[in-house]
């Protein structure tokens, strides 16, 4: 009887849930960012996180579009095109690859878990308050992966310097809690937490993160995190640079501390002093791996070894020189040079007019990309990159925001 009670409630909890998720599809949106690590990294079958999350996003955006007719403004940029193109040349790659088996799954999961979520986040999340809830969550989430881990530090194993904790991979988990640290700080600071209850308890959880952080032992967030920093100075230089950099200072003051008492597990301590990362078995086998693709791929630069031919490049731009040559690569980077072109206009002609949370969101869109794109030239893989891909996909709805979200009150004032 108590197994089919606990079924029951089980069942309930799910629907309602789901409800939840289909009404938010931005949450669900920043669940599945943070899936593979709140999930422990374990993913089976049906019990694939990210593939459920995945589901009820598309649902969540694409049903209210079909039943309640709901209207849709896209505007498509150039850097939309050159995706399209990018990918077209990246599928086109299949062709010629060795591994066309390889080549397919690839292609499928980048579909799947990066191009997917960017054209969603381009086409739904263009209002200010979905844009928020999605950051809200992934800060929660970011806390609560801090909690636990810090929790289980006790019981955690330690290989090359790593905390291993839930079978999760410690560079994912790095990357949602650098996220988080950005959006607590800088989410207070430029007004994004409008309560006061949220603003405390957001800054309160920086010392969580950055420790969590620490714990870790990725070097590459951590420094994604000063670059961020150091831009979001140079933007609001006139205004709270010096608040930054003391925050910055005592967030560095708090590392130091936290690693000279002991706090922070010697193994892990040894990964950031600047005397080891020369002899850093990570950084040596990346450095082996970088010149081992390069090698390879000087036999084909023009159209590269082919789709599926390299899959873990851990950088971004060798992985997609090594698989579709030159020409993939030019498209990708043009892809980029758009997205940054729509941040640098953003920055110069739309913020300084913007006011109220939708000018916070904007720059905290922005400044979180910026960390994103540093993480990621040493991450894995582009199938890996959903969050890098979700946040170009805000910074160009960035300059629309404003907009959306007048038009969305006139319909809300019409049918009041």
């Amino acid at each position: 009887m108590i197994h089919i009670l606990g079924l029951v409630a089980a069942v309930l909890g799910g629907l309602i849930a789901l409800r939840f998720l289909l009404r938010y599809p931005e949450i669900a949106l920043a669940l599945f960012v943070a899936a593979y690590v709140l999930k422990g990294g374990i993913n089976v079958g049906p019990l694939n996180l990210t593939v459920i999350m995945l589901i009820i996003l598309i649902l969540g955006f694409v049903l209210p579009v079909l039943v309640r007719k709901k209207r849709v403004q896209f505007r498509t940029t150039r850097a939309d095109v050159w995706l399209w193109l990018f990918m077209i040349i990246w599928i086109g790659g299949i062709l010629y690859s060795p591994r066309p088996t390889v080549g397919i799954a690839t292609t499928f999961r980048i579909l799947a878990i990066t191009i997917t979520p960017y054209f969603l986040t381009r086409i739904f999340l263009t209002q200010s308050q979905q844009v928020k809830r999605f950051l809200v969550t992934l800060f929660l989430s970011a806390v609560a992966v801090s909690l636990v881990f810090v929790v289980g530090a006790g019981v955690a194993t330690s290989q090359n310097g790593r905390m291993i904790f839930l079978e999760a991979n410690p560079i994912a988990e790095a990357s949602l809690l650098a996220m988080g640290v950005l959006i607590a700080v800088i989410g207070t600071l430029e007004g994004v937490f409008r309560k006061r209850w949220m603003r405390w308890f957001s800054l309160g959880s920086v010392p969580l993160l950055v420790y969590g952080l620490l714990l870790t032992g990725s070097r590459a967030p951590l420094v994604s995190i000063v670059v961020a920093v150091v831009f979001y100075s140079a933007v609001i230089f006139r205004k709270r640079a010096v608040v930054v950099l003391v925050a910055s200072f005592a967030l560095v003051i708090l590392g130091v501390g936290v690693v000279n008492f002991g706090i922070v597990p010697r193994s892990v301590v040894v990964r950031y002093n600047p005397s080891n990362w020369s002899t850093s078995v990570s950084v040596g086998n990346r450095s082996i791996l970088y010149q081992s693709i390069w090698l390879e791929t000087q036999q084909k630069p023009l159209l590269g070894l082919g789709t599926g031919s390299v899959h873990i490049a851990e950088n971004i731009f060798l992985e997609v020189y090594a698989n579709v040559g030159i020409v993939g690569l030019l498209c990708f980077l043009a892809f980029l040079y758009s997205v940054a072109r729509h941040g640098v206009r953003y920055l110069a002609r739309i913020y300084p007019h913007e006011r109220g949370m939708t000018r916070g969101i904007g720059l905290l869109v922005l400044v979180v990309l910026v960390a994103l794109f540093t993480d990621k030239q040493v991450g894995y893989a582009l199938d890996m990159d959903k969050d890098l891909f979700i946040f170009l996909g805000l910074m160009l709805n960035a300059a629309y925001m404003g907009e959306a979200d007048a038009l969305h009150n006139r319909q809300r004032r019409l049918v009041a």
